[in-house]
């Protein structure tokens, strides 16, 4: 689970993702914004055995905010790609929602 405030900031070199992972149990949640100064594509996901399941997926954003629930006890990843040909700088907020 998130700390209650978390602000991080990553250079997202071009053709690169960067990942903030953890664990969640069901229900748990949290809110999140970030932004970047280039598009970049953005997802919330969680792996099951056999597949990747995307909750979240927000392509070719600058920046997205939202809350986020649990529907299962797993770990979590916020995901950030960068297709750009130029690095793109991404800041992202995390807030525990209780």
């Amino acid at each position: 689970m998130p700390k209650s405030s978390s602000v991080k900031f990553r250079s997202l070199e071009s053709g690169k993702a960067v990942e903030d992972c953890f664990a969640l149990g069901k229900g748990q949640g949290f809110i999140y914004f970030f932004e970047s100064n280039h598009e970049v594509d953005f997802n919330i996901y969680y792996k099951t055995d056999h597949q990747y399941v995307f909750t979240v997926d927000a392509p070719k954003a600058k920046h997205v905010r939202g809350r986020f629930k649990a529907p299962r006890q797993n770990n979590y990843c916020l995901m950030w790609t960068n297709d750009q040909e130029s690095a793109a700088e991404v800041t992202w907020t995390l807030l525990s929602d209780a």
